[in-house]
């Protein structure tokens, strides 16, 4: 404590005339070799001689001259001791300002109490913890599911609409929707193709990681189709940062998947906007070939298993938008995945989609003379351009999978799924026509479908697929369906 303050509990026992002795001798030592204590102690003899207002603006001098704990509980006592004889509203303000600083000055003397509990804390924190990225790491290497263990290869879609409609149902609702994109699993090669909003955030709920990735496809520079590429690169660059100082053991397998390259074929658009995430990560990056027209389809290798192949589509004014198909193969065994991506109907569509074992489909919405085969909608497939798309003689998909929905006007995915499976009854064809949700998985060896409930693969015959809440869709085995 100060030898001021000493002094002062010290004079609260002693007599009047002690009292102003020892505050004369107090002022004699001030008034050479601390100011502010001068003209606080001047202040208490005036306050003592009942001159109120003078005493105060000398102890203000004095708090501004040092915040001292002791000036500001004495300026607030005399506050408000003597309340209805100054002006209030000035003086109210004055001691709400004075009981900020004392709160703020207890507040300080706790966390000074706790000063080393906390450093050591941090220091543990710094020290111990395992970083986000390494927890990342960890979890997949970690992780158990039968489609992760086994060596099964796949289609997931991991999209439910398009454009900003799930977000503007955030809003609207309060729930839960999505957007996404696709992934598949060939020869534990995974490929990706339009990563659009909360894509990432569905790859995690499949149990799925960033480190799954080897490939990624955008077909078209909308954020529904893009959104979440500088997402994934963030991701990806954390965990191979964290290599550098990871506190996890690694063996050197798993140092080579954790930084193993990811391989972008993107539209000319995508790549300027991501252009300089693309180069800060160092990627390999290959872009579509702008000037082929409608009629063309280009090819190529990312390996002997698999081939991308890619045409010009009609969606987009500005840029280009293009369709996909994957030639993936293994052995004797060959599999087609076809992806119209956004586009209206057009002759060379089904040319470019003749050979495909799975064709995804792009609807959209649906409007009055389209569904009537009026006419085609102008940048979307709608209803008439699929189902054209499945009763065109060159196509013989064994799936034909309906996705970006719009959904703006409610959730009729079921039913459109359902008419179409009807108005295409004429053309004799096996095709399974089937509403694309997060939770459909396509076993691409026995085409048997993932059960939402119990993990299994089943023929699709046995798949019931079911509206929950929330506007999702779920695929139930006939077990599952039996046992609820």
């Amino acid at each position: 404590m100060d030898f001021y303050e000493k002094e002062l509990k010290r004079r609260e026992s002693l007599s009047l005339n002690e009292k102003t002795k020892l505050l004369n001798e107090l002022l004699k030592r001030a008034k050479f070799f601390d100011e502010n204590w001068y003209y606080f102690l001047r202040g208490i003899r005036l306050y003592e001689e009942g001159k109120v207002s003078e005493a105060i603006n000398l102890m203000e001098k004095a708090f501004y001259l040092e915040k001292n704990l002791m000036f500001c509980q004495f300026i607030t006592k005399i506050y408000e001791e003597n309340k209805d004889e100054v002006n209030k509203k000035l003086w109210l303000k004055k001691k709400n300002n004075l009981v900020r600083f004392l709160r703020t000055e207890d507040q300080n003397k706790l966390l000074i109490n706790h000063k080393e509990t906390i450093k050591r804390k941090l220091l543990d924190h710094a020290n111990g913890n395992l970083t986000i990225a390494e927890q990342y790491i960890k979890r997949y290497f970690d992780r158990k599911d039968n489609l992760i263990d086994s060596e099964i290869s796949y289609i997931k879609v991991l999209k439910e609409w398009s454009s900003s409609t799930p977000l503007m149902y955030q809003g609207v609702e309060q729930n839960e929707n999505v957007g996404g994109g696709f992934f598949i699993r060939w020869k534990n090669k995974g490929i990706v193709i339009d990563p659009g909003l909360n894509f990432v955030q569905n790859l995690h709920k499949a149990n799925l990681s960033v480190l799954d990735i080897d490939i990624v496809i955008v077909t078209h520079n909308h954020i529904d189709h893009n959104s979440d590429l500088k997402v994934i690169l963030d991701i990806k660059y954390q965990c191979e940062s964290a290599l550098q100082y990871s506190n996890i053991k690694l063996n050197t397998w798993e140092k080579d998947q954790v930084s193993r390259s990811i391989r972008f074929y993107v539209d000319h658009s995508t790549y300027e906007e991501h252009r300089k995430n693309f180069e800060e990560n160092k990627c390999d990056v290959t872009q579509f070939d702008t000037i082929i027209s409608q009629k063309e389809k280009q090819h190529i290798k990312y390996s002997d298993s698999i081939e991308i192949q890619y045409f010009k589509t009609i969606h987009i004014n500005q840029g280009v938008s293009y369709g996909i198909v994957l030639d993936l193969k293994n052995g004797d065994t060959c599999k087609k995945i076809g992806f119209t991506s956004d586009t209206k109907y057009f002759p060379e569509l089904p040319v470019h989609m003749s050979e495909v074992d799975y064709l995804i489909a792009n609807l959209s919405e649906i409007e009055k003379a389209d569904l009537c085969k009026k006419g085609y909608k102008y940048n979307h497939l709608g209803y008439h351009g699929c189902c054209d798309l499945i009763c065109h003689n060159e196509i013989y998909p064994t799936y034909f999978i309906l996705s970006e929905f719009w959904g703006g006007k409610g959730d009729i995915r079921q039913e459109i799924a359902q008419y179409l499976k009807i108005d295409s009854l004429s053309c004799k064809k096996d095709i399974y026509i089937i509403a694309g949700d997060t939770e459909l998985c396509i076993d691409l060896e026995n085409d048997n479908i993932r059960c939402s409930k119990c993990g299994g693969f089943v023929h699709r015959d046995n798949i019931a697929v079911q509206n929950t809440e929330g506007r999702k869709l779920i695929y139930i085995c006939n077990r599952c369906e039996i046992k609820k």
